[in-house]
């Protein structure tokens, strides 16, 4: 299983309130919220643990087929932290998920994983450069078929793209789901998506 999650950090600054106590209570555990005071850069280092919550989280909801709100039910801990690159764990009750952020271009990416993963994951970032959201998505999407594409077992046919009524992304050829797992993410100026075989 695979998640991934991006975060404009422009428009993440713009658009929340982080340093209010209330708004880090409800969304970080008491740990959590004492590893970004202590880090060298709070501001980023909350937006990473965001970002590996809303990654582990996009796996949960398809393991489980259900959508809940339980930030701190997600537990973070970082194990490597660089300036641009950081690597971690989440934990949500007896699982493990395995994650890597990279920070650039004023984004922070993130991939969450199964802990007992180990398939090849083709990953991809860009800025966005439509006007509104519906292009935006259309455009997204068509970058997202076209590198399916490039897989040996789509040369012969034109994958398709349909969410379930949980918003999980599903491959299809004509009338049948194929086998890639996708994770889509976007927010402000960036997209990104990832995905592997089961």
């Amino acid at each position: 299983m695979i998640g991934n999650d991006i975060i404009d950090l422009a428009f993440a600054r713009k658009s929340s309130s982080w340093q209010r106590k209330a708004w880090l209570n409800k969304l970080f555990t008491v740990e959590e919220q004492q590893q970004i005071w202590q880090s060298n850069d709070p501001e980023n280092t909350l937006w990473i643990f965001w970002s590996m919550k809303e990654s582990a989280y996009k796996i949960i909801v398809r393991e489980e087929q259900r959508r809940f709100f339980a930030p701190k039910k997600l537990h973070c801990t970082l194990s490597e932290s660089q300036t641009h690159f950081s690597s971690g764990t989440v934990r949500f009750q007896s699982k493990t998920y395995l994650t890597k952020s990279a920070c650039k271009n004023a984004s922070i990416h993130t991939v969450a994983i199964a802990k007992k993963h180990n398939k090849a994951i083709a990953f991809h970032q860009e800025i966005l450069a439509k006007s509104n959201s519906e292009q935006n998505r259309y455009w997204h999407y068509e970058k997202i078929i076209a590198s399916l594409c490039s897989e040996a077992k789509f040369l012969a046919a034109t994958p398709r793209i349909k969410k379930n009524d949980l918003g999980i992304p599903y491959v299809f050829i004509g009338a049948t789901q194929q086998s890639p797992i996708l994770s889509i993410s976007h927010h402000g100026r960036f997209a990104a998506f990832v995905y592997t075989e089961c």
